[in-house]
């Protein structure tokens, strides 16, 4: 559940990415704004099944939070945490003004700033599926 939706949301940014770059060259902006939309929804449902299935993964995989400590592991996980708290941050200010001001504006600057975030959200996913690697080799207790 965790990968599926995670690949949801991370994979679904390359066509997002691609519906901007074609919007900048001129496409329709309607278009493009329908098909945000679209993705924002879907973004949402798998944003839900992210925290829930990763707050499952984690107590299954630790003994309580309160006892990862100060472990390798910990560290990892908060990172990993701490990176997805950021692509939130950046998916609601994608969602609750970029988007909106697609609507409100002719020119190219809220595709600009569109392109750039979600090329952002797609660097920074790739460092959260690096850290996920990273803590399938790891034990939680040390």
């Amino acid at each position: 559940c965790h990968v599926l939706a995670a690949g949801a949301w991370l994979g679904g940014l390359l066509p997002v990415s691609r519906a901007l770059a074609k919007a900048r060259a001129g496409g329709d902006r309607q278009s493009l704004r329908a098909s945000l939309e679209g993705f924002s929804r879907m973004g949402l449902a798998a944003v839900a099944l992210l925290l829930a299935s990763g707050l499952v993964s984690a107590g299954l995989n630790t003994a309580g939070f309160a006892d990862l400590g100060g472990t390798t592991y910990s560290w990892v996980l908060a990172c990993k945490i701490a990176l997805f708290a950021v692509l939130l941050a950046m998916a609601a200010v994608n969602r609750w003004v970029f988007l909106r001001r697609l609507g409100r504006q002719a020119d190219a600057g809220p595709i600009v700033a569109l392109s750039r975030s979600v090329l952002l959200e797609q660097l920074i996913g790739i460092a959260i599926v690096a850290l996920a690697a990273g803590l399938s080799s790891l034990s939680p207790s040390g």
